[in-house]
């Protein structure tokens, strides 16, 4: 059965490495990431003069998925992945089509301390202070965890004294 590799994380914590590592070792594996779709679209990481719709990002990933399942490719879709609405859409082009060929499978790098995403991000050209920015966005935005509505009130994990 071919696998489809969904990869959830921070910028850093180890996606595009693991995925490349699993593609070294199995040539049948096509790694998609949004990063690579936007370089090819000429977008500069940093330079807001360069970006371009994510629509258009999204539609060409979807597009080299489709293409990958239609040859019976493994596939790994190495990108952050933190809004929910990206596992959905992948899903939704895998199945219910390839259902019978294809499993999917989640890998989680959400535990991957901050401090070493940003550590590891500092190496790339944009620096760490950019970088920094930017995970802590995406950290706040969708990794806080969120308050449960409870008959008592509001419960945010934290138990009283």
């Amino acid at each position: 059965m071919n696998k489809v590799k969904f990869y959830k994380g921070l910028p850093g914590c180890g996606k595009t490495f693991d995925a490349e590592k699993w593609a070294s070792e199995n040539p049948n594996v096509t790694i998609v990431c949004k990063d690579d779709i936007r370089k090819s679209f000429g977008v500069i990481v940093g330079d807001e003069t360069t970006r371009v719709k994510e629509k258009k990002v999204v539609a060409k990933r979807d597009e080299l998925i489709l293409e990958a399942l239609s040859k019976g490719k493994d596939i790994a879709v190495c990108d952050t992945n933190l809004n929910p609405l990206h596992e959905k859409n992948v899903r939704s082009l895998v199945f219910p089509k390839y259902r019978e060929t294809y499993s999917f499978e989640i890998k989680d790098f959400r535990d991957v301390p901050v401090e070493l995403c940003i550590e590891r991000c500092s190496k790339r050209a944009e620096g760490k202070d950019f970088w920094k920015g930017v995970i802590m966005k995406m950290k706040n935005e969708f990794m806080v965890p969120r308050k449960l509505y409870t008959e008592v009130g509001y419960f945010d994990g934290v138990l009283p004294k």
